[in-house]
C-alpha cells in the first residue's frame, strides 16, 4: 500500500482521489462511487476519513448545491407568472388552487423574511454584548 494514501499530509489529491470525488458528487453511494471508481471500498472509507479529501468532497457538494438553487431560481419567475395566468382559467378550481398556492408561497416567504430579520437582530445583539465584555464600542 502506498504510504501516501494512508496518512496525505499534503495537500494535493491523486487523480484516482479526484475521480471519486467527482462519481461522489453523482453518486453518494461510497461502494456504487468506488466500484465506478475503479478502487476498494476500504479505500474510499479511508480516503473520506482523510481532513483534505473530505473538505474537498464539502466544497464540491457546496457548489453542486448551489448550481443546483441558481438552476431552480431561474425558473421562479416563470412558475409565478405560470400561476397569475391560471389565476383566469375559466375552470373555477383551478383559478382557486392557484390562487391558494399564490397565497401560501406569499405566507412562507414572509416567515423567511421575519426569520432572517429575528437572526440578524439576535447576531447583532451577541456582537455587541462581546463587545461590551472586551470593552469596545457595540456595533
Amino acid at each position: 500500500m502506498n504510504p501516501k494514501d494512508q496518512t496525505q499530509k499534503t495537500e494535493e489529491l491523486t487523480d484516482k482521489q479526484k475521480r471519486l470525488l467527482s462519481i461522489l458528487i453523482e453518486t453518494p453511494n461510497i461502494t456504487e462511487a468506488a466500484q465506478r471508481a475503479g478502487i476498494g471500498r476500504s479505500t474510499a472509507q479511508r480516503w473520506m476519513k482523510n481532513s483534505v479529501f473530505r473538505k474537498e468532497l464539502d466544497n464540491l457538494r457546496r457548489d453542486a448545491m448551489k448550481e443546483a438553487m441558481n438552476s431552480v431560481h431561474s425558473y421562479t419567475a416563470k412558475a409565478v407568472d405560470g400561476l397569475v395566468r391560471l389565476m383566469d382559467s375559466s375552470n373555477e378550481w383551478v383559478q382557486m388552487q392557484s390562487c391558494i398556492k399564490i397565497l401560501n408561497r406569499s405566507v412562507k416567504i414572509r416567515e423567511v423574511e421575519e426569520l432572517e430579520e429575528r437572526l440578524t437582530a439576535l447576531e447583532k445583539s451577541i456582537d455587541n454584548q462581546k463587545s461590551n465584555r472586551m470593552g469596545r464600542r457595540p456595533v
